[in-house]
């Protein structure tokens, strides 16, 4: 039998099918309606930049920071500054109970983020204990967003779970792009370095504050002045920008992408430029691109490099550094009691500088080059070998590697000739000399060189692990250098005398060498073969 239908009915069954996007009546549509995700995106989005932003600036303070400038002096610093961070977050989050302390909380964490790298950056450059500096910035990052988080999700929080704004976000293709999104940005910020990041996080930050009057009057409660809270954001906004364009004057971005870890220091010299990496719990200085010094074993190489020299010389009294500056060498002469005075020779200043200065070389070289017995020269080594008229006990020659053909002028008869002179009688030479393992053809030209310029010479090596198997030669006129091993291994942290004078069968070089002239610099070619060769 038909029933009729129920006009009213008919039409309560009408308005609920256009209100359920077209349904049947009977049927709900099965997913979110077009106006339900149209009013949760900006929430959720809002909260998930919040989040994620105070998460991202957290993790900088305390453990890109910390690794950058305390953990290659203190391991295992980082985990404690971060646990520091996660304790004063979680003190904050008690704190966080108004929109009005999302606002603050937004705009503190922002200045603390703009500020903080550039503060430490600075003492760590006058050589200030850095610890207290990196462990305040966390503390006070942390705490301010915890505030920041805590009151984000009880002002919206709400909102957030009648809009189903995280049922939302769960959906697989929103969530998939965030994790896309999120893994390029931690990606790219591993980049740019600490500075940097934490620079752009304090602008993010900035624009969130700047959104959050009229997000808070989007969801009906307009309890925010947009207009005060605007121009706060924009001049901490400002202090961001300053903070950004610092780290491309102090850290330039080719700088940045030259080096291997983390750019920690850098210092423009007047021939070379100074930088300071820091990774793998070490920090390593480079000249003009070139390693000069890890904290890892740089004592293993001067050592090498300065002790035979003073063992096989009676009473030195004056000791030449050709190549000098960063004050490990110096400290090396220093040790031996009878050593009075030490003229280093240096071509570049910013280099002394920079050992004067920085703390974990001060700590290193023990101050080494404010000692009364050291005069520091700045010239080029081969100009100062030509011009001078002293008489030196010892002479020791850090020349760096043969890679150009200038390089391959401390390398020459000529230059050993000069350095003949200046040897006082009984004098003794030593010089680095490359890898006789890596570059066996240009450690065989060294020596050949030497022989060429009137002495004789001995050959020894050190296992240096960041630089590799390393060559040494010692010279003296009239007769190889004696070298009291068994008494000099006693005083050696790292290397004894076995390990000094045995030289493996692929680390001597095959046919004869020929010494290297100034007017054809033959081993620079050599080094570059052998180094290819060896994928270097």
């Amino acid at each position: 039998m038909a029933i009729a239908a129920d006009p009213a009915s008919t039409a309560a069954a009408s308005s609920g099918a256009s209100a359920s996007d077209g349904a049947p009546p009977g049927y709900r549509a099965a997913g979110p309606r077009p106006e339900q995700l149209e009013l949760a995106l900006p929430v959720l989005a809002y909260l998930c930049l919040v989040f994620g932003a105070c998460l991202a600036t957290c993790h900088q303070l305390s453990m890109a920071t910390a690794s950058a400038y305390l953990e290659p002096a203190r391991p295992g610093a980082a985990n404690g500054v971060a646990w520091l961070c996660v304790a004063a977050a979680g003190i904050g989050a008690f704190f966080g109970r108004s929109a009005r302390a999302m606002v603050l909380g937004l705009i503190a964490t922002s200045l603390i983020a703009s500020l903080a790298v550039p503060v430490v950056y600075f003492a760590f450059e006058a050589g200030t204990e850095v610890g207290a500096l990196v462990a305040s910035g966390a503390v006070a990052g942390g705490a301010c967003a915890g505030v920041t988080a805590s009151a984000a999700l009880r002002a919206l929080g709400n909102t957030a779970r009648q809009l189903d704004a995280v049922g939302l976000a769960l959906r697989p293709f929103p969530l998939l792009a965030a994790l896309l999104f999120g893994t390029g940005a931690v990606a790219a910020f591993g980049f740019v370095g600490p500075w940097r990041t934490t620079a752009v996080l304090a602008l993010l930050l900035c624009a969130l504050a700047g959104w959050t009057p009229r997000l808070m009057a989007y969801v009906g409660s307009p309890l925010l002045q947009g207009r005060a809270i605007r121009i706060c954001a924009l001049g901490s906004a400002s202090l961001g920008l300053v903070s950004l364009g610092s780290a491309e004057r102090f850290l330039p971005s080719p700088s940045l992408a030259a080096a291997t870890n983390t750019l920690s220091y850098r210092a423009a010299g007047v021939h070379h430029e100074i930088t300071v990496t820091s990774g793998q719990r070490a920090f390593e200085l480079y000249e003009g691109g070139r390693l000069r010094i890890s904290t890892i074993d740089s004592h293993r190489y001067y050592e090498a490099l300065v002790a035979p020299a003073l063992a096989a010389t009676s009473a030195p009294k004056h000791v030449l550094i050709l190549g000098g500056g960063t004050g490990l060498a110096e400290l090396q002469a220093l040790r031996h009691p009878s050593v009075q005075h030490i003229t280093s020779v240096c071509p570049e200043p910013a280099l002394v500088r920079v050992a004067s200065s920085l703390r974990f070389l001060r700590e290193r070289n023990e101050d080494a080059l404010a000692s009364p017995r050291v005069h520091i020269v700045y010239d080029e080594p081969a100009r100062y070998a030509q011009d001078a008229a002293a008489r030196f006990d010892v002479i020791i020659v850090d020349a760096p590697d043969p890679v150009h053909f200038a390089d391959g002028a401390a390398y020459s008869v000529h230059f050993y000739t000069q350095l003949r002179r200046l040897l006082a009688p009984g004098g003794v030479l030593a010089a680095q000399a490359t890898s006789p393992f890596s570059a066996p053809r240009t450690f065989a030209i060294a020596a050949r060189s030497m022989q060429a310029a009137g002495f004789a010479t001995t050959q020894y090596r050190a296992a240096v692990p960041t630089f590799g198997d390393w060559g040494f030669l010692l010279a003296q006129v009239g007769g190889a250098p004696v070298v009291p091993w068994d008494t000099l291994s006693a005083r050696l942290q790292a290397t004894r005398s076995d390990g000094l004078r045995a030289f493996p069968i692929d680390s001597v070089a095959r046919g004869p060498a020929a010494p290297s002239y100034l007017f054809d610099g033959h081993i620079v070619e050599v080094f570059a073969e052998e180094r290819a060769h060896r994928g270097l």
